[in-house]
Order: C-alpha cells, then sequence, then structure tokens
C-alpha cells in the first residue's frame, strides 16, 4: 500500500495505491508452512464492535481533563468508541491540550492493542487519512501516530514509512520529524532509514525543524551527523518540545549538545 501524500499519480488525481506482489511458486509452501506454525499461537480476533452503557462523550472528556488515565483505559476496553472520541479531541488548537490528549490516546492504544489490534490499525490509518486529505486539519495527527507506534513499535512498525512519506509537504513536515523521534526514543531500529532526511534538515530555516531534527537525530544515535550537531551548539533558536509528558520551552542548542 502506497500513500501518496500530494493526491497526484503519474498526472492523475488518486486516493492511494495497491500493489499485489505474487510469490514465485518455489516459495509458496515454505510461506504456507510459516502460516500455520504462526496460528498455533495466534488468538482469532472476534471484530465486533466493543460497546459499553456506561460509555458517554463527557466522560471520555472529564477523564482526558483530570489526566484520570485508569478510567480512561478501563472504558476504552469495553467502548471503542472512546478511541473515536480521542481522535476527535485530538484537532483542539490548544497546543498543551493537544499534547495531553495525544498522551492519552497513545497509553489508551496501547492497551487497547493487547486485545483488539485491528482497533488500532484501523485508527492509525484514519489519521494518515486525515493528514492526507487537502484542507482537512491535520493538527496532531501524525504526532498521535507516532505516539501510537512508538508504544507498541513492534506490532505496529510498518507504519513508520507512510507516516515519513508526508516529510515531503512542509505545512506537515513538523508533525513527522516530530512523531520520527518519539518512535526513534522507543526502537532506534524502526527510525534509522529516516536518518539522512532528518540530517537534510538541520540547516533549515525554522528553529522548530531543525530542533525537532537535532532531537530526532539524537534518538536514531547515529554517529555521521556529530560535527553538524556540534556547529549548532551555538543555535540560539527557541521551541516548544513536548517529550517526557511536559511541554519544555528549549533552544536549538540545547538538543544539539544532548
Amino acid at each position: 500500500h502506497k500513500v501518496t501524500p500530494d493526491r497526484v499519480h503519474h498526472d492523475r488525481y488518486v486516493r492511494g495505491s495497491l500493489i499485489f506482489v505474487k510469490l514465485l511458486d518455489q516459495f509458496h509452501e515454505a510461506v504456507s508452512e510459516k502460516v500455520k506454525e504462526k496460528l498455533q499461537y495466534t488468538t482469532p480476533i472476534n471484530k465486533t464492535k466493543l460497546r459499553s452503557e456506561n460509555f458517554s462523550r463527557e466522560k471520555v472528556r472529564k477523564f482526558v481533563l483530570e489526566d484520570n488515565l485508569q478510567d480512561l483505559i478501563a472504558l476504552a476496553m469495553e467502548d471503542s468508541r472512546v478511541i473515536n472520541e480521542l481522535q476527535r479531541m485530538v484537532y483542539t488548537p490548544d497546543e498543551l491540550q493537544r499534547w495531553k490528549i495525544i498522551e492519552a490516546l497513545g497509553e489508551v492504544s496501547k492497551s487497547v492493542a493487547a486485545k483488539r489490534p485491528d482497533l488500532i490499525s484501523k485508527l492509525i490509518g484514519n489519521l494518515l487519512q486525515n493528514a492526507a486529505y487537502p484542507g482537512a486539519s491535520a493538527w496532531g495527527s501524525l504526532e498521535a501516530i507516532g505516539t501510537i507506534i512508538s508504544k507498541n513499535p513492534q506490532l505496529f512498525r510498518e507504519f513508520t514509512q507512510p507516516l515519513l512519506s508526508f516529510i515531503a509537504q512542509e505545512n506537515l513536515r513538523r508533525g513527522v520529524i516530530w512523531a520520527i523521534g518519539k518512535i526513534a526514543s522507543a526502537d532506534p531500529g524502526i527510525a534509522k532509514y529516516a536518518f539522512r532526511a532528518l540530517s537534510a534538515f538541520l540547516d533549515n530555516a525554522d528553529p522548530v525543524i531543525r530542533g525537532y531534527a537535532a532531537w530526532a537525530i539524537g534518538n536514531i544515535g547515529f554517529d555521521d551527523a556529530a560535527t553538524k550537531l556540534r556547529e549548532l551548539e551555538t543555535d540560539a533558536g527557541r521551541l516548544s518540545l513536548w517529550r517526557d509528558g511536559e511541554l519544555r520551552d528549549v533552544t536549538v542548542g540545547q538538543l544539539a549538545h544532548e
């Protein structure tokens, strides 16, 4: 599945592309045996909707505002509409509130994915679509994807590459770079192929882009950018960075030094 952020492919408007891969005959038997082997240890997913009489939008919002993750997660395990409501709440112009909602969505997704990974895969797909639609509000969509992947990298790692494809769009670049940095903080190996693209943004005119790129590269951990990062240690450009549950005011130089 190829995500096409600019919605144009070979001069045609598209929603996306599906690529079908046919295995050569000699691989069929081996693949079939592997699938049978994995199915022995896999619990089938019952894709019924989760519904509870306890659900209400007001409860979800109350739990979020009170930082009551325990009750929020418990309600989400009973009713999948909690995930939908949290997704709607992400699109708030209040920056600090948006980050708190993204963090809550990540924690909820981690718990729900243990029993219903299909619901979280669908959520990530919806967030990608929201970011891709021209004119749609993508506030927090890509950051939410990065947070969800970071909470369960082995389960949702395949979404990292379509996430990175949005880096070509200038208006979405901040979100993509932060999301890659968040994923790298949990599993650097998943994000390592983004290193070259991130390195190119260390010279960007936007201090937020430079700072996010320095932070993300530090999380990936390659030494190749060390020289350039040292040059940025005196960069006084300021930005806000959400990490460790706080929105912190930092400089590009501080992040480069780290």
